[in-house]
């Protein structure tokens, strides 16, 4: 591969740079402006992937490849008293004489590059937005800045663009859509009854893709439960509940439960109160991370990689979710009292949730004990 700032072909300009390398067996030379665009870098990633013979040798059939510039078909720009391509830049024109346009994996980088080289939201349907253009990880301020920093190195730039930013989020992309099928055909769908008569779409199901929660959250699922096959369960929650159901998610009892469940299952006792088990972070039992900030309930994490499965079956944090989140959701054997406002439970006689300190629970609790109170003699 070799990069020259000009390699004396008549059709380069001093405005250009070029990239040599060898694509479907035949030696390419990219032309593109000095300090290559994040769409032109894009395009020029699209074609070492995905041309074949028949593609290089139909547009290029010189041996040179002009994006974002010269006369070429891959130049969206005004040219020989044509307008503007409307509705492309150098990137979307490659991908849709590659035919890969249309592929869901492609959807974010292809909106991202139209818009750093447009700024215009308009012409690109309803495919992902990008960050706004002022936003310092936004591509085109991306690239610059990394022009800025190396700026005699543009292939350094262009790889570390494409390591860096294509190729992951290529990645990440293809996972996201290839949970379609895992969706579809073995998640399970759980519906839990919440505030103001909404009611919460859980999606549980066991599956390796780190995109699962993401993909669930694309169908309009509220809560993702995820089973790995190591036994990790983890709990996530969509950013859009307080829009679909007018209040903000709140996990910390249902975070509370599992940690005491936990701890059962294992044998030990929880001296800790309530106001403690609600608490961010490890608290309690060692093998959940519970993270306020985007209400969710890990049992493992990126930072936190070796924490042991869960001893806990999915069903039953399942059955913790529903109690936790159902506001009018009491023990079976006593529900009818609780919902009366009156709790039969004492701490030597007591339901299967007076340990759990629930909040509905203590608000109970706290109103008989207040009336008891009231209904006292008052000594002199």
């Amino acid at each position: 591969m070799k990069n020259d700032k000009n390699n004396g072909d008549k059709r380069s300009d001093d405005n250009l740079d070029t990239y040599t390398t060898n694509v479907a067996g035949r030696r390419l030379i990219f032309h593109h402006h000095q300090r290559e665009h994040f769409e032109e870098i894009l395009a020029k990633w699209l074609i070492i992937m995905h041309a074949d013979r028949n593609f290089v040798d139909k547009y290029f059939p010189d041996g040179n490849a002009y994006l974002g510039a010269g006369e070429s078909i891959f130049n969206e720009h005004p040219q020989n008293g044509k307008p503007r391509k409307k509705g492309d830049c150098c990137a979307t024109l490659v991908a849709k004489a590659l035919g890969v346009d249309k592929k869901p994996e492609l959807q974010i980088l292809l909106n991202n590059a139209y818009f750093s080289d447009t700024h215009d939201r308009r012409s690109r349907g309803k495919h992902p937005k990008p960050e706004e253009k002022h936003h310092p990880l936004e591509p085109a301020r991306l690239v610059n800045s990394l022009h800025e920093t190396y700026p005699d190195k543009p292939a350094l730039v262009a790889k570390m663009v494409t390591d860096a930013f294509i190729k992951p989020n290529i990645r990440e992309q293809t996972e996201f859509f290839g949970n379609k099928t895992v969706f579809k055909k073995q998640g399970r769908l759980e519906e839990i009854p919440w505030v103001n008569s909404s009611v919460l779409k859980v999606l549980v199901v066991e599956t390796d893709n780190p995109q699962m929660h993401n993909y669930a959250f694309h169908c309009h699922m509220d809560i993702a439960v995820i089973k790995r096959s190591t036994g990790h369960v983890h709990l996530f929650t969509s950013a859009k509940i307080k829009e679909r159901h007018g209040q903000e998610m709140d996990l910390r009892e249902v975070a509370m439960m599992i940690r005491l469940d936990e701890e059962k299952r294992a044998g030990r006792t929880v001296e800790k109160g309530w106001h403690e088990l609600h608490q961010e972070g490890i608290v309690a039992a060692d093998n959940w991370w519970f993270q306020a900030g985007g209400q969710m309930i890990l049992n493992s994490t990126n930072s936190y990689p070796n924490l042991e499965p869960t001893k806990l079956h999915v069903n039953k944090i399942v059955e913790l979710l529903k109690i936790g989140l159902t506001p009018d959701k009491f023990h079976p054997n006593r529900e009818k009292a609780c919902q009366s406002g009156r709790c039969l439970s004492s701490k030597d006689r007591h339901c299967g949730y007076f340990d759990y300190y629930l909040q509905k629970c203590r608000w109970i609790r706290g109103k008989i004990l207040q009336k008891r109170r009231k209904e006292e003699p008052v000594t002199a």
